[in-house]
């Protein structure tokens, strides 16, 4: 079987959605939909200063390593989007052996993670086989990623079949699913599911779903089961790709067979000779099946982004005016959300000028602002009966964000 960056309408689909991501983070060409980023980068109505032209080329550099077979300069070289295609081809005939995702981190830059492209493959063989052929992938997540990557790029490839991206940044759920065909595979994710359920939609029958990136609650999983959709839930991460796999009509899940144990806190393949730490709590059934239970840390993934608690609550310390801040987790329609609160002086507090000066503060120093629900601030932090924090309301509070900020 020829690999997946031979397929022109894969690695187009990739390279588009790279491109795509860098464009809206720059904050150009907000509406610019999938399949339209490389045609804009050739036409050079991006307007992109040559910093900017150097940064996205050394990320797809890294990202489809580039920078080990010599080409990456290339890149600079052409303008071209078929010539950048033929660039990437080129490099990934050398060298296929590994590639880099970015994490979604939320509260500064997103680091590269190294991923196996061996394990990648034995990930996607996994599936394969486990699932049996597909008429066609419709992805509704970015390709670049690696959820979107092993479900939209390797499973279409593994599967010959083809891929069609339909992001619900463009395109409605009602459009999406009216637009599915029998024996599709859907990737999707649970928020993206949260809202076909609230907005009273149903799944067609004769498709195969499968869902990542953050927790199916209790309430989505019996929705998903009384839809009576062959539906799958995947469970990993950037750095370990699927680690559990369960059929959406089971509780637990069910370890993807290459993957062994050690003590509950280190992923072993000893087939590649691969260690990957666990960062998730675990525990076994009597029946051998997995179940799940937050991670050891404080991160947590917000429409499929990870955020580090305790690093936010850094940040909103770090600035000068703020005496004390925390960060909590809430849950509305079953969908996890991010809050925080701060507390200063009540001068401060009362000047809109300080407001919208804080405001402008907090997103140059958080990456992705529009994943935190509400920043809020207070005079005096609420406790407890036992003096710890506690939770606060309304009431007690000035809304800073998104309230200032629009």
């Amino acid at each position: 079987m020829s690999n997946w960056w031979s397929n022109r309408d894969l690695i187009d689909a990739y390279l588009d959605a790279f491109v795509l991501e860098f464009i809206q983070r720059t904050g150009r060409l907000a509406s610019l939909k999938p399949n339209d980023a490389l045609q804009a980068l050739k036409n050079g109505t991006l307007g992109f200063d040559s910093i900017e032209r150097i940064e996205l080329s050394s990320k797809l550099s890294l990202a489809l390593g580039l920078d080990k077979t010599g080409l990456s300069d290339l890149l600079l070289a052409y303008q071209a989007p078929e010539k950048w295609v033929d660039i990437c081809q080129q490099s990934l005939s050398i060298e296929d052996r590994s590639m880099h995702f970015f994490s979604s981190g939320t509260t500064g830059n997103s680091k590269p993670i190294f991923r196996n492209n061996d394990h990648m493959l034995a990930e996607a063989l996994f599936f394969q086989q486990l699932l049996g052929p597909s008429s066609g992938v419709v992805s509704t997540v970015p390709v670049h990623h690696i959820y979107g990557f092993m479900w939209g790029i390797l499973h279409s490839w593994r599967q010959a079949t083809t891929l069609t991206i339909r992001s619900p940044l463009f395109f409605t759920p009602m459009s999406i699913l009216e637009q599915l065909k029998e024996g599709e595979t859907l990737i999707a994710t649970p928020d993206f599911l949260n809202l076909v359920m609230r907005l009273g939609l149903n799944l067609p029958k004769d498709i195969t779903l499968i869902l990542s990136t953050s927790p199916c609650h209790e309430g989505l999983r019996q929705w998903l089961v009384k839809q009576g959709v062959k539906a799958f839930d995947i469970f990993g991460s950037t750095e370990t790709g699927a680690i559990a796999y369960r059929h959406i009509g089971d509780s637990h899940y069910q370890m993807l067979d290459y993957w062994e144990l050690d003590g509950n806190k280190l992923l072993c393949f000893p087939e590649l000779s691969l260690e990957i730490a666990l960062q998730d709590k675990l525990s076994f059934s009597s029946k051998g099946g997995v179940t799940f239970s937050g991670r050891e840390d404080r991160v947590v993934q917000v429409h499929g982004h990870n955020m580090d608690l305790q690093q936010l609550e850094s940040i909103l310390h770090s600035h000068p005016d703020v005496k004390d801040a925390q960060v909590r987790t809430y849950s509305e329609h079953g969908i996890l959300k991010v809050k925080a609160l701060i507390e200063s002086e009540a001068a401060l507090l009362e000047s809109t000028t300080w407001q919208q000066s804080f405001c402008q503060w907090l997103t140059q120093h958080i990456e992705r602002m529009e994943l935190i629900s509400s920043i809020a601030a207070t005079d005096k932090m609420p406790k407890g009966s036992l003096g710890k924090p506690c939770d606060w309301h309304g009431d007690r509070v000035i809304q800073l964000y998104p309230s200032v900020t629009g």
